[in-house]
């Protein structure tokens, strides 16, 4: 098995003691390298984050704080990290900040600027700066995305527009660079359960996708963002170059509003369905009783079932239905269109 070896290696991850860049840190950390991260002031108990790095055995990170948007702050990094090592080999641009834009009132050229400043040029800066302070490009320059320039997303009008300039900016250094040895990609990333993920689109989220029937197997972890940053500074896809990669499992192409209301009108069960249920037990308890002939409007009494029967027919079909009605709610159940009536509502519970 050919495994990835990054000892002897350094990376640098803007926005690194947190989420993705977190876990991608520790992803090339375990592998051996050395991994220099930027944060901004308060945002992490480093010694906490350090803890972490050294009870996996990895090699102990160095913490830097900056601002990913001042250049000042960019330019001191590097001075910085120039009396800790004499090369950076990876580079992974992260951080992303922008404001909410709800409507078009919202949108404001500040805004728009700032969250470019933070999002996007950093990656060309940050590679220009390392080129200028150690003599060489990085030989993997990696910029995170998300799906945000191909899907709609209240209020991620910013956040959208500085990761399509971020992917077009990565496509056009992976040609300058190319001469250099480096290799510039995007990781797209899906949906990833993580702090600012939540923050931004509320926790409630995956308990709703729960309930639409999306697979919790598909919502990306960073552990698993972090493996797929490792896999493309590993050497293995080297001619891989200038590409953006989406990492979700497949969900946006299965994850649409026509899929969704099939599989629920699937799922759904209807008042006749339920009756059917109902009738096919009564028959089932009955010598001489055929299902088609029951009519929905009268009791089981008056198809003879006696009290033990009609406690089997309920019970088998509420196994059946997989729902659990209380015998209180039952005590005033009149015929069998009714008692249907009854199962339906808690069928509609369970699907809520």
């Amino acid at each position: 098995m050919i495994g990835v070896d990054l000892q002897g290696k350094s990376a640098l991850i803007t926005g690194g003691t947190k989420g993705i860049g977190l876990a991608s840190a520790r992803a090339l950390a375990e592998a051996g390298a050395q991994v220099y991260l930027t944060y901004k002031w308060g945002s992490a108990d480093l010694e906490k984050v350090a803890g972490e790095f050294v009870a996996r055995g990895a090699p102990r990170p160095q913490f830097f704080e900056a601002d990913a948007a001042s250049e000042q702050d960019t330019g001191r990094l590097m001075e910085e990290l120039s009396a800790s090592t004499r090369t950076i080999d990876i580079f992974i641009s992260n951080v992303s900040f922008a404001l909410r834009t709800l409507s078009l009132a919202d949108y404001k050229k500040r805004s728009l600027f700032k969250t470019l400043e933070y999002s996007t040029w950093p990656l060309v800066d940050y590679t220009r700066k390392i080129k200028e302070r150690f003599g060489k490009y990085p030989k993997y320059v990696l910029a995170i995305s998300s799906d945000g320039p191909d899907h709609y997303y209240p209020g991620y009008d910013f956040v959208a527009a500085s990761k399509a300039l971020l992917e077009f900016f990565s496509r056009y250094l992976s040609v300058h660079l190319l001469a250099e040895g480096s290799r510039v990609n995007v990781l797209r990333f899906g949906t990833v359960d993580t702090d600012s993920f939540r923050a931004i689109f509320g926790e409630e989220f995956f308990a709703f996708m729960a309930r639409q029937g999306v697979p919790a197997d598909t919502v990306l972890s960073p552990a698993e963002c972090g493996k797929a940053v490792l896999a493309m500074c590993s050497g293995l896809l080297d001619a891989v170059n200038g590409q953006i990669i989406s990492v979700d499992y497949g969900l946006p192409f299965r994850d649409n509003a026509m899929g969704r209301y099939l599989s629920e009108k699937e799922c759904a069960m209807t008042k006749e369905a339920v009756i059917e249920v109902i009738k096919k037990n009564i028959a089932a308890n009955s010598d001489d009783i055929d299902a088609a002939s029951i009519d929905a409007q009268k009791s089981m009494k008056d198809y003879g079932a006696n009290s033990l029967d009609m406690i089997e027919v309920v019970s088998t079909s509420m196994r059946e239905l997989k729902i659990k009605v209380p015998r209180s709610e039952l005590t005033d159940i009149n015929n069998i269109d009714q008692l249907a009536d009854k199962f339906l509502e808690y069928l509609n519970k369970a699907n809520v």
